[in-house]
């Protein structure tokens, strides 16, 4: 390092005070103290010669050099944990950790594959995170996640680094009580969302996003007057005639009461969820397996994602 002396912990260490924006959250993640973090990025800035955080500034910032630093300690850091990888593949057992970043709806699906995948690899081992589908993606490109299950889409421009592959794709439906003016249509319109009191999942949750922007487009903002997280909430909502909900098909199927009807979009309306990685970095043996056994299980994207299973939701 051209006479340099810095460790790799001291890059894990900035690192981390970058993602958790501080010291003291970045300690705690760290199980470490706040006045050793501090005084080992100052041996740090010391050495480079520059300040990487702006310390006066009340919120966190990192200075020019600090991030031009941030970006390749993160190269670096990656590069590593790759060889570490390829060492650990040249045995014969499938062994490992591999982080999953998922949406709400794939976590669950995810304790059903890790007992699976678990019994034919014992050595492997998954740690599940949940995260929105735009988390989901900076985490599998900043390498905190192996892969991710993710709602489309999942970033606004497309990234040459990104691989996407599409594993479930489900027709998103009008939900409403029988007696309502709509239920009366053989479809739905995206215009005749305009003047609906809408039930939707949190904002958190791409669908959510998806439908405002597409009636944005339509020359309206859409009127939110309730958002839940589960299905079956926004269902007990629209019973109560509180507005109209739009739904996965596969969540109709599962949790439809009598007192409730469902209309398709035309043109139709969808949500895909994908297989996402960084095509650019190396993957292990025990992530290449995981892959090939979740691809499977969808069996070329005619399963979904929602499992007839109440309790699971």
């Amino acid at each position: 390092m051209g006479g340099l002396d810095m460790e790799i912990r001291q890059l894990q260490y900035f690192i981390e005070i970058v993602r958790r924006k501080g010291f003291t959250a970045a300690a705690a993640a760290l199980y470490t103290t706040q006045p050793g973090l501090t005084k080992s990025i100052k041996q740090l800035e010391d050495e480079l010669g520059v300040c990487l955080i702006d310390r006066n500034k009340r919120v966190f910032k990192l200075t020019e050099e600090g991030q031009v630093f941030y970006e390749r300690a993160q190269d670096i850091c990656s590069r590593i944990d790759d060889l570490y990888s390829v060492m650990r593949d040249t045995s014969a057992n499938v062994s490992g950790r591999v982080n999953i970043g998922t949406v709400t709806i794939a976590s669950v699906f995810f304790r059903e594959l890790e007992a699976s995948f678990s019994s034919r690899f014992p050595d492997a081992y998954l740690n599940i995170l949940e995260m929105t589908s735009r988390e989901i993606k900076n985490a599998v490109l900043a390498h905190r996640c192996d892969i991710g299950f993710a709602v489309l889409p999942v970033a606004e421009k497309p990234n040459a680094a990104l691989e996407i592959k599409v594993i479930s794709s489900d027709a998103m439906v009008g939900v409403m009580h029988k007696e309502h003016p709509l239920a009366k249509q053989k479809h739905l319109t995206i215009e005749d969302l305009r003047d609906e009191p809408l039930l939707l999942f949190n904002d958190d949750y791409q669908p959510h996003q998806m439908l405002m922007d597409m009636c944005i487009r339509h020359g309206f903002r859409p009127k939110v007057v309730g958002t839940a997280p589960r299905a079956y909430l926004l269902m007990r909502m629209v019973s109560n005639r509180r507005g109209i909900s739009i739904l996965p098909q596969p969540y109709i199927e599962e949790y439809l009461v009598p007192e409730l009807v469902s209309k398709p979009f035309q043109p139709p309306i969808s949500r895909q969820l994908a297989i996402i990685y960084d095509r650019n970095r190396y993957m292990p043996r025990v992530v290449q397996e995981l892959l090939k056994f979740s691809e499977a299980y969808f069996d070329k994207t005619i399963h979904s994602f929602v499992r007839q299973r109440s309790e699971v939701f």
